[in-house]
């Protein structure tokens, strides 16, 4: 028998619905704003995801480096070597180009706050389930 929580640890592609719905792409918007505040290094990012509760769960930290490498690549971010006790740490800072898909990325997000309060206030009776439940794999939407 499959369990439908075998794949939680893959963030991002997991449909058991206990996570709430997923917004596609949605971590790339929230390491950039916390590299809007301070230039960090992944575990940080990671651990102030967590204190800031952006997400519903907290993806593993080679989710975390590919997003990473992938905006450093796309010029989102820039990394530099910096020293400390221990090995080097990659540490990385929002580019102005970070800076603008960050600006399209909270306009995108407040016109999809707008459409969900408007589905949420048109939700009633039959329609109004809230609480969870067992859903076909399609009501797990991911956007």
């Amino acid at each position: 028998m499959h369990d439908p929580h075998s794949n939680c640890g893959n963030f991002g592609h997991c449909a058991c619905g206990d996570h709430g719905p997923q917004i596609r792409n949605y971590l790339v918007p929230c390491l950039l704003l916390l590299l809007r505040d301070t230039a960090s290094h992944g575990y940080q990012l990671m651990e102030n995801l967590q204190q800031r509760k952006y997400l519903s769960m907290i993806p593993d930290a080679g989710v975390v480096y590919r997003h990473l490498r992938r905006m450093e690549q796309e010029g989102l971010v820039t990394s530099s070597l910096e020293p400390g006790a221990g090995p080097a740490r990659k540490v990385y800072t929002i580019t102005e180009a970070g800076q603008a898909c960050l600006r399209a990325w909270i306009d995108g997000l407040v016109q999809l706050r707008n459409f969900i309060k408007n589905f949420l206030s048109d939700v009633n009776g039959e329609g109004g389930r809230t609480g969870k439940g067992t859903y076909p794999s399609y009501c797990v939407f991911f956007l």
